[in-house]
């Protein structure tokens, strides 16, 4: 009976990829669940270590690097697809036809929202927390709902499970309190913060245990930082992982640096040593839409994935370093995949691209809505909704050593990939 389910599901991800139907990595995941759930069993079974990495931004480009240094022997979702449902197609796409794996260790990214239904299923021996920013609000509401979940989730797991969370997320760091598995902190001990030292631009003012103002330090990316809450005392914790004991930086910016640290403490737990981390990611490129860099007719592009206000503020940093930029062009979508408010926009600081001399470009579904935050901004710009038409008018008015950066939210970053590629 596996063995017919199997195959069931095998070929629909092949007839759903081969006739560009999708990529295949939920719908086969999705018989799984509803018509032999014990064949999660007994992929679990088969797993020695099952790690996942969540949290709201950097899961891809972390959970990549993690299995760039396992040189990729691992069962993972590589298309992204972090639902419950897409990590059990990847187990399907990594077994044969009897079940049998070919790994036997598992690196998963993980949705947020997701994650409480994930451990109780898949029981993973390690959690990579991130950070807990504000996102798709119309799905998951405030960041304090995610972080509640969490918090109820992991109250409920043994102490074999090790949950590493970043020490410099107020949110992530009160989620994982008064729990019996092993926790570890990570977090960013550097002399002088990369921003100014205020968080106005910040998903969370208050302390989590109390409702205080907290105090900041400093404050390396949105509200993550150095932090304390003066009233109940509580305070970042000690760090057993920090950007000081990481060998190697592959990626530019404090937000990676996030990514890169929580990557190491990982692997440092699963016992692989530091030269090896140096070793295997020397060369490393994040994946797809998350700086990527493509040549389209001798022109460079790079594209940025901004999908909420912490990711759009981080990319927006990043490019008042760069000298090279020849043009800029918004994407903004209400896609499924990015939730239907895109309110979020107006609590990004749009005005940090102030230093753009440049015509900014916008497009995408909600391209007019993003088009009057840019108008309040008082930066230049034009709309053009045929998103095509868009990439064709930014490219043009840029010279070969000039570069097109991209700001687009998920769906948005899919499209202008197919276009360009």
């Amino acid at each position: 009976m596996n063995f017919i389910i199997i195959f069931l599901a095998k070929f629909i991800s092949w007839f759903s990829k081969t006739f560009n139907f999708g990529n295949g990595s939920t719908w086969p995941g999705h018989i799984i669940l509803k018509i032999r759930p014990s064949l999660i069993t007994t992929w679990r079974k088969q797993c020695k270590n099952i790690i996942f990495v969540v949290g709201t931004n950097g899961k891809t480009t972390t959970a990549k690097m993690i299995r760039t240094v396992l040189d990729n022997k691992c069962v993972y979702n590589d298309s992204g697809a972090n639902l419950l449902n897409g990590l059990v197609s990847a187990f399907l796409i990594n077994s044969d036809l009897k079940g049998k794996l070919k790994y036997d260790t598992a690196v998963f990214e993980v949705d947020e929202n997701t994650l409480p239904l994930a451990i109780e299923t898949l029981s993973p021996n390690v959690i990579l927390c991130l950070n807990l920013f504000r996102d798709q609000l119309d799905r998951y509401g405030e960041v304090e709902v995610i972080a509640h979940k969490w918090k109820q989730s992991f109250q409920k797991l043994s102490s074999d499970t090790k949950i590493i969370v970043n020490a410099d997320d107020p949110l992530t760091v009160n989620s994982a309190k008064e729990v019996t598995a092993k926790v570890y902190y990570f977090g960013i001990e550097q002399e002088k913060p990369s921003m100014e030292a205020k968080n106005y631009l910040s998903d969370i003012n208050y302390c989590p245990v109390c409702g205080q103002k907290l105090h900041y330090e400093q404050v390396y990316y949105s509200h993550l930082g150095k932090w304390s809450c003066k009233h109940c005392k509580i305070q970042r914790p000690p760090l057993d992982f920090d950007d000081k004991s990481t060998p190697i930086r592959p990626l530019i910016a404090t937000h990676n640096l996030y990514n890169i640290i929580g990557a190491f403490s990982v692997l440092r737990v699963l016992g692989v040593n530091n030269k090896d981390f140096e070793n295997k990611l020397k060369n490393f490129q994040p994946g797809f839409g998350r700086a990527e860099e493509l040549l389209i007719n001798n022109k460079k592009v790079v594209l940025l994935l901004a999908k909420n206000p912490a990711s759009m503020n981080a990319n927006l940093q990043l490019l008042q370093e760069k000298s090279d930029i020849g043009s800029l062009l918004f994407v903004l979508n209400d896609g499924v995949p990015d939730g239907k408010d895109i309110s979020w926009i107006w609590d990004t600081d749009i005005e940090a691209a102030s230093f753009l001399n440049e015509l900014i470009y916008i497009s995408g579904d909600r391209a007019y809505d993003m088009g009057l935050r840019i108008k309040y901004a008082s930066l230049n710009s034009e709309v053009k909704t045929n998103l095509n038409d868009a990439l064709i008018s930014a490219l043009s008015i840029i010279n070969n050593s000039e570069v097109l950066y991209i700001l687009a939210n998920y769906s948005a970053m899919l499209e202008v990939r197919k276009i360009l590629t």
